[in-house]
């Protein structure tokens, strides 16, 4: 039984865990991308054949 429990605990650990992980990629996504995009074009502007 007590096994069971700690089984249990470790499963509901984990799924809170992603859930929570998805949750931030949500809320931060948008700022995320604007900044690689934004990084993106000024490498792109600055780049120089070697």
């Amino acid at each position: 039984m007590e096994q069971l429990l700690a089984r249990s605990k470790r499963l509901r650990d984990t799924e809170a865990a992603t859930l929570n992980m998805q949750l931030v990629t949500w809320r931060d996504a948008a700022n995320a991308n604007e900044a690689m995009r934004a990084g993106m074009g000024d490498a792109l502007r600055t780049w120089r054949q070697p």
